[in-house]
């Protein structure tokens, strides 16, 4: 990641403000010892990255909790808040995730059993995580509901809204 890492997004262990040079120049950003890395999402000052494993780890700005770790504290912005000290996030028993999106203060993941859930919100709640805002991680974090013939197949995230697809 290069650019703007104001609030650490750029995963580099620091908050240097802006990473700059060709990506020839730019380390890799440290997830930890077995997270090996499939699929990553952005949007305004937060990153979420997929695992091989179907887990999720996110890090930037947390302000509204949109990081999915029960809290408002920023991660990325120290060498001891990425790698192994970047933990998984706990989206409850048997949450494998499919994929995933990020909005400006929300983020969604969809599991492999076709569960959705969010977290983020925060002051900015329009109605973009389904629920309203909690600070709830694992199983305590609302499943959104659906109709019985509504299955989620893939999510999309705005800035203020979230989008869900249906396999029918």
């Amino acid at each position: 990641c290069f650019g703007t890492n104001s609030d650490g997004q750029c995963g580099t262990g620091t908050n240097t403000n802006p990473i700059i040079g060709p990506p020839t120049q730019i380390n890799a950003i440290d997830l930890g010892t077995d997270f090996t890395a499939i699929d990553v999402h952005t949007f305004y000052y937060h990153v979420c990255v997929q695992s091989q494993q179907r887990t999720l780890k996110c890090f930037g700005l947390n302000d509204y909790g949109q990081l999915g770790y029960g809290d408002t504290i920023n991660r990325g912005t120290t060498p001891a808040s990425m790698g192994d000290g970047l933990l998984i996030i706990d989206l409850g028993s048997d949450f494998l995730v499919e994929m995933m999106a990020t909005g400006a203060y929300h983020s969604c993941a969809l599991s492999t059993m076709k569960t959705v859930k969010c977290f983020g919100c925060g002051v900015y709640n329009y109605g973009q995580c389904g629920t309203p805002h909690s600070t709830e991680t694992g199983d305590n974090l609302p499943v959104l509901e659906f109709a019985a013939d509504f299955v989620p197949m893939a999510l999309a995230l705005g800035a203020y809204h979230t989008c869900i697809m249906t396999e029918t």
